[in-house]
């Protein structure tokens, strides 16, 4: 209870105290033990290294909270952050709040992995289950696109996919669906194919949805 009662004298001197002089009351802060940092949590982290975010707060433990050293905007190496915020939390705690690359889409490329990311990076990581297969490097423009793609068709996102200079090819029920980067025009072009034209044939081997109005199959008819 004591504890409790010296922390909000201390609160109080902090937001009430500008007539003792800021200077006085921001050495009064920083000699008591009420703000020495305790804890630091690491919030935000997916494809970060969390351990060694974690080392980095680990240095500010025993600080006082309104240290000099503890900045707002922290530095790290790890390639997937952009950026780590430090969060003050009174009276004795510290979030470091990461900022990651976000990450559209996992691909292989020339026996390699790599995730392309929201700013066009390409991020290296492990070939598991890897379904996405790029025949050369991946224009950032098409990669925007078709993260879009996946974002409104996730169906698509377990399935066999090439990714070429022009548009991707994507295996649906065993038929190759030669799709453009153009979100409205493969969903456009997908819907007439479903409803009116799939079923005409008897088997597809091939289908082209990438020409506006226009769709090509290659493929058995039904006998008339």
């Amino acid at each position: 209870m004591k504890g409790g009662i010296i922390k909000l004298v201390l609160l109080s001197v902090l937001v009430f105290g500008v007539g003792f002089g800021a200077a006085t009351v921001v050495e009064k802060i920083k000699q008591t033990q009420v703000f020495t940092i305790k804890s630091v949590e690491v919030k935000g982290v997916i494809n970060a290294d969390r351990q060694a975010i974690k080392e980095i707060g680990a240095k500010f433990i025993g600080l006082n909270l309104f240290d000099s050293r503890l900045k707002e905007t922290i530095a790290s190496n790890d390639p997937w952050v952009q950026r780590i915020q430090a969060s003050k939390v009174l009276p004795d705690k510290v979030n470091l709040i990461v900022y990651e690359e976000k990450a559209l889409f996992g691909f292989a490329n020339n026996g390699k992995c790599f995730v392309f990311t929201g700013s066009g990076r390409e991020m290296p990581i492990a070939c598991n289950n890897i379904n996405i297969t790029a025949k050369n490097k991946i224009h950032m423009d098409n990669a925007m696109r078709f993260a879009v793609i996946l974002e409104n068709m996730p169906e698509l996102r377990d399935k066999q996919i090439t990714l070429k200079d022009y548009s991707f090819e994507v295996v649906l029920d065993n038929q190759v669906l030669h799709c453009p980067y153009d979100y409205e025009l493969l969903k456009e072009n997908l819907a007439v194919y479903n409803d009116t034209i799939k079923s005409r044939y008897k088997t597809v081997e091939y289908v082209d949805l990438t020409i506006d109005k226009r769709i090509y199959v290659k493929g058995v008819l039904h006998a008339s």
